[in-house]
């Protein structure tokens, strides 16, 4: 069967009424999510206000060296490929290389049963790898 064609006044007109539906959906979503943002911001306006440091920048780098951990390595250390911390992936780092390890703020359950620390350790811009805590 055929399609029947349609003049370009009826392909503006579906458009124009499709164009007019998709941005009142639009609309509809950010009243409703404006609408749900209201609601915690008052709950936060009655939270004691913390103090303000003096210059956010630098108490972010602050925060970020806290995290960071810069080691010499004692005994070697397998770095894995990618953040499943396969084995298979993975390569040792010698001991007595000095590396920095990036905290991620996950952890993970070694094969002890022990609750671990990930991190991060970058060489160069582009390769990364994911180490667990040193013993």
């Amino acid at each position: 069967m055929k399609k029947a064609t349609l003049s370009p006044e009826e392909k503006k007109a579906r458009k124009a009424a499709a164009d007019k539906k998709y941005r009142e959906k639009k609309k509809a979503e950010a009243l409703a999510a404006q609408a749900a943002t209201a609601k915690p911001a008052k709950k936060a306006a009655t939270k004691k206000a913390e103090p303000v440091a003096e210059n956010p920048v630098k108490a972010a780098q602050e925060k970020a060296l806290a995290q960071d951990v810069q080691i010499v390595l004692k005994n070697p250390l397998r770095i894995f490929f990618s953040q499943k911390l396969d084995p298979e992936q993975s390569q040792m780092l010698k001991p007595g290389k000095e590396v920095t390890l990036e905290d991620t703020g996950r952890t993970t359950v070694n094969e002890n049963g022990k609750t671990v620390k990930v991190f991060r350790f970058r060489r160069g811009a582009k390769r990364v790898y994911y180490a667990i805590e040193p013993k």
